[in-house]
């Protein structure tokens, strides 16, 4: 008849091959959004138009699409982390809520030169912040260490970014050890010993890196990545299958007995167990959130 199209009824079924439709809404105009749907699942559609007498067209072509997948939950097992994020103070909040605030000590100080806008500037010689020695920080089992750093001179040894160590312990820093300097990950077996990984990397000045550490007690690796990428070097001694808990505060920029770090450190991470590539790459390009 000569009646206008006054609505048009929108069928769907889930599935790439589905076949079952079921009406979900009538529109008046031709377009239509669909909410409320499973992430990573196909839908297909069909309309067909109807008059103001009731009279319905034939159904259209099959129409088709796919739902985006959710986004990765993050990574579990973080046990401390900072965005440097306060931009003054003498104190810096724990982003996973645990309460491990960490206390600016001697001339640690902030800048809104951080990779991702504040960070926590070092002066290598007396700066650094204490994390304490909470019960879930007493780790002797696997972790990842993980932060941007950037170097602003060479210290005369090792220049720690995070670590708890009075020498055994675990480090996570810079270092000449292998001649220029590199990064550097070590785990203790026991009071006497420090096995330590070194990165290909050579680390440069007035350039921002990315760093993470992974210790696998199970697989008794230890690993670096730097920039997202595995750069394993020299190994030093043998990965053990669990590691020694040192008597010492978790501290950024030093460790005890001083080896202080020369520069700019942001978007610190520590877990409690090992991460994989992929998601030491999600942290690099994830900042914290604030405090």
């Amino acid at each position: 008849d000569n009646v206008g199209v006054t609505a048009y009824q929108i069928e769907r079924c889930a599935g790439a091959t589905c076949t079952s439709f079921a009406q979900i809404a009538t529109a008046t105009t031709t377009t239509y959004g669909d909410s409320g749907l499973a992430a990573s699942t196909t839908y297909r559609y069909r309309v067909r138009a109807m008059d103001a007498a009731g009279n319905l067209s034939p159904y259209s072509n099959i129409a088709s699409a796919t739902t985006q997948a959710p986004p990765p939950p993050p990574p579990g097992g973080l046990v401390a982390a900072y965005g440097f994020s306060e931009g003054t103070g003498t104190t810096t909040a724990d982003a996973t809520g645990k309460g491990h605030t960490g206390t600016l000590q001697g001339g640690a100080s902030w800048t809104t030169s951080g990779k991702y806008g504040s960070g926590l500037s070092f002066n290598g010689s007396t700066a650094y912040v204490d994390l304490g020695n909470a019960a879930d920080l007493q780790l002797t089992g696997s972790m990842t260490w993980s932060a941007w750093i950037y170097a602003t001179s060479n210290p005369p040894d090792d220049g720690q970014i995070i670590a708890k160590s009075g020498g055994a312990g675990w480090q996570f820093k810079t270092t000449p050890d292998t001649g220029q300097h590199t990064f550097g990950v070590g785990v203790s077996a026991d009071a006497g010993s420090l096995t330590q990984r070194y990165s290909t990397t050579v680390r440069a000045l007035g350039t921002w890196y990315h760093v993470a550490g992974v210790y696998d007690a199970t697989a008794r690796t230890l690993d670096l990545y730097v920039n997202g990428v595995l750069d394993n070097g020299v190994l030093s001694g043998m990965v053990p299958a669990s590691q020694y808990n040192a008597a010492e505060n978790v501290t950024v920029g030093r460790r005890a007995g001083g080896f202080y770090f020369a520069g700019t450190i942001d978007e610190v991470r520590l877990y409690n167990r090992a991460l994989s590539q992929a998601e030491i790459q999600a942290d690099m390009n994830a900042p914290l959130g604030g405090p």
